[in-house]
């Protein structure tokens, strides 16, 4: 709109006045948003644009007025606003951060957007990292940021979907675990953005390892269970055969355990057996893996050990389980088998002969250990 100053005289030297005073002494031209009423009192938002009109002497010699109306720019800038709000309500609302994550060929990058949420996920302000994102890279833990800016990495380079669980070292909550999943794309300049969210999945991975725990250990002892041996048998034997560096098993069966049972109960029968898995468990390497083959069989796993050396670790843990009595009990005995892995072995042939020279030791007294029989090193 174009506005002409039309009237009586007195009230176009008012509306010269009010130009002059909106413009002041300096400025030959001002803008301002306003609201000005149509005749049916509808108001009406407008920037109003205010020129002054120099004559060739430099003196103003009148004033142009134009007002534009933005009304469809103030619905948009109003629903910007709202569907800002929105997603900050719904951001604060999940568990977790939206965010977006920005990638420069010159390998900056950054988090345009992130909600509330990252505060409580990598303990940063969202305003920390909107133009640089190391403060959130430097909290990956150091064994798993390699792999998850190689997977980034891989995700920019395919425009694939980055998806991944991995490890944070916070300030104040300490080690967490967190979950990523977000979708890029490739941005005109070279860059890529990635729109996403990431949840602390801490709770999710206790349950996880427990519930894994449950699978693979024996309730009652807290060691490794049978199903979780042979698994483990299979891949030491896999490694045997790449290195090959000796394995060797030792296998034990309490003396006479039965009679435990019969005279003092099942429930210090069960104490007998937590008490010598206890002591067992605290003798043995931390790569050696301890099992409850079944009942009070037991098979130890011994990686990087040649027969005589098992032999040698066999006697010691003999006397462990002679020398100190038992709890209500007394004394309480053991008898050992161990074997060596010899070449072609599969798990099964190498648990055989275990067993036999078990069997060998109970048959000769007790309360020994036998290895198995012309036992060949590889």
């Amino acid at each position: 709109m174009l506005f002409l100053l039309k009237g009586h005289a007195a009230k176009r030297q008012q509306a010269l006045a009010l130009l002059e005073a909106l413009l002041g002494s300096r400025h030959q031209h001002r803008e301002l948003e306003t609201i000005l009423l149509h005749r049916n009192r509808e108001p009406l938002p407008v920037t109003l644009m205010l020129f002054a009109i120099i004559e060739p002497d430099g003196q103003r010699g009148g004033y142009l007025l134009l007002a534009l109306d933005i009304g469809e720019r103030l619905r948009a800038r109003q629903a910007l606003e709202e569907r800002s709000q929105l997603l900050e309500k719904l951001g604060a609302q999940v568990p977790g951060s939206i965010y977006q994550y920005r990638l420069f060929s010159d390998g900056r990058s950054c988090f345009p957007y992130a909600s509330a949420g990252i505060r409580e996920v990598y303990e940063v302000e969202p305003e920390q990292v909107r133009s640089d994102a190391a403060a959130v890279l430097e909290r990956i833990h150091p064994q798993d940021r390699e792999r998850i800016v190689s997977s980034i990495q891989q995700s920019a380079r395919e425009l694939t979907r980055w998806q991944e669980d991995y490890r944070v070292l916070l300030p104040q909550r300490g080690l967490r675990w967190l979950r990523g999943d977000s979708m890029p794309e490739r941005l005109a300049d070279g860059s890529v953005l990635w729109h996403g969210f990431i949840a602390d999945i801490s709770s999710l991975k206790q349950v996880e390892h427990e519930l894994r725990m449950l699978t693979i250990t024996d309730p009652l002892t807290g060691i490794y269970n049978r199903r979780y041996f042979l698994d483990h048998l299979g891949r030491e034997l896999a490694r045997h055969a790449r290195t090959r560096r000796g394995v060797s098993l030792i296998m034990l069966d309490i003396d006479h355990f039965k009679r435990v049972n019969d005279t003092w109960g099942h429930a210090v029968g069960d104490q007998v057996l937590q008490e010598l898995c206890r002591r067992i468990g605290a003798r043995l390497r931390r790569l050696d893996m301890f099992c409850r083959f079944g009942g009070e069989e037991f098979v130890i796993i011994c990686p990087e050990t040649e027969h005589n050396q098992a032999l040698y670790l066999a006697e010691v843990l003999r006397h462990l389980v002679q020398d100190t009595p038992f709890a209500r009990v007394g004394q309480v005995t053991a008898s050992f088998g161990v074997s060596a892995v010899r070449p072609g072995d599969s798990g099964e042939s190498l648990l055989q002969r275990a067993d036999q020279a078990l069997y060998a030791a109970k048959d000769s007294g007790r309360n020994r250990v036998c290895g198995e029989p012309e036992a060949i090193s590889a």
